[in-house]
């Protein structure tokens, strides 16, 4: 395969997750890396380093301006941005004729979030959002476990990501709740995207929060009541260390990850002495996963069903049911979204 053969992307923003992107498409044959884009200079240096340590020979062309990267030839585009900026990034490469890749959140309004699909439609490109829990092995492994009904019926599960308050990031803009949403939007999100794509919205939901440094809400608690089952999801920068783990019951089994001291999957099925190690799907990591099917969707070898930005939409329409359900202590029926 020539250069020439190769799927052309260019990443906007060489962060950290940025960079972490950028290791994943140099170990890619299919892919060169043709244009970053930062206002900063030395985090494209470090970028540069990222793609040169994975043995890529690619020296992709330098850009402070998305508009000015965008007048390179690319196939696809990247936005590894702060969140504010997602809506308004993805319309231009969007209306530059690129399929695009957004990190999640997709926005921080339904509006935006409806502006972006708009341009979509209109260019008629590839959007997709980076909910990487819908492609994570052991994630997986519970969609499986729910929709199979190996253990019978799910009663109740638990999910948990806690992390300390970000403050590294450029201009400190993930601790400023209104660039990022807060704890709320940035972190939380995750387990509730997850759950919202495998079970929908819930009939009513609740939730409490605590405001936090970023002067937005940086830990919440909800409950997701469904006609049979209810779902608890916890998410909080007011922790010291990053954790996320879930918590299974169903009625044959409790199946559960990152709880025991070991990690990893385990089941304790009813009447069972122990716990046994469950092995997660055989495959790459979520970010590894969720890259490729973008890309296949790109190409027309897949139709994008997994992770729809109609989908990840519907998400941020709960999360902020959520926030209004803090401020008025109240369950909510979150109804048509």
């Amino acid at each position: 395969m020539t250069d020439t053969d190769k799927f052309r992307i260019g990443v906007c923003g060489t962060g950290n997750l940025g960079r972490m992107h950028l290791g994943g498409l140099a170990q890619r044959p299919d892919v060169t890396v043709a244009a970053i884009c930062d206002i900063r200079p030395d985090a494209m240096a470090k970028a540069q380093e990222v793609l040169t340590r994975a043995g890529s020979s690619a020296k992709p062309c330098r850009f402070t301006e998305l508009r000015e990267m965008l007048r390179e030839p690319l196939d696809a585009v990247l936005i590894v941005t702060p969140t504010d900026l997602h809506a308004r990034q993805s319309v231009l490469a969007l209306r530059a004729g690129c399929a695009v890749f957004c990190e999640k959140p997709m926005a921080l309004s339904l509006r935006d979030c409806d502006r972006i699909i708009a341009a979509r439609d209109h260019a008629k490109r590839q959007l997709m959002i980076g909910q990487c829990l819908r492609f994570w092995p052991e994630y997986q492994a519970l969609r499986q476990a729910v929709q199979s009904g190996e253990y019978g019926r799910l009663r109740a599960l638990t999910m948990t990501r806690v992390g300390a308050f970000p403050d590294a990031s450029v201009n400190a803009w993930m601790g400023n709740g209104r660039r990022s949403g807060g704890a709320l939007l940035d972190l939380h999100l995750h387990d509730a995207d997850w759950a919202q794509d495998v079970f929908g919205p819930p009939r009513a939901l609740c939730a409490a929060g605590l405001t936090g440094p970023s002067d937005a809400i940086d830990e919440v608690s909800a409950i997701w009541r469904y006609a049979d089952f209810q779902v608890t999801l916890r998410g909080s920068w007011l922790h010291q260390t990053f954790s996320m783990t879930w918590q299974a019951v169903f009625e044959h089994a409790a199946l559960e990850f990152g709880t025991r001291p070991e990690g990893g999957l385990c089941l304790r099925r009813a009447g069972a002495a122990a716990w046994e190690p469950v092995p997660p799907p055989a495959g790459p990591d979520g970010y590894a996963a969720e890259m490729t099917y973008f890309l296949d969707c790109v190409r027309g070898r897949e139709t994008n069903t997994r992770c729809t930005a109609e989908s990840t939409r519907q998400t941020l329409a709960l999360l902020l049911l959520e926030k209004e359900a803090v401020r008025r202590q109240t369950w909510i029926r979150p109804g048509r979204l």
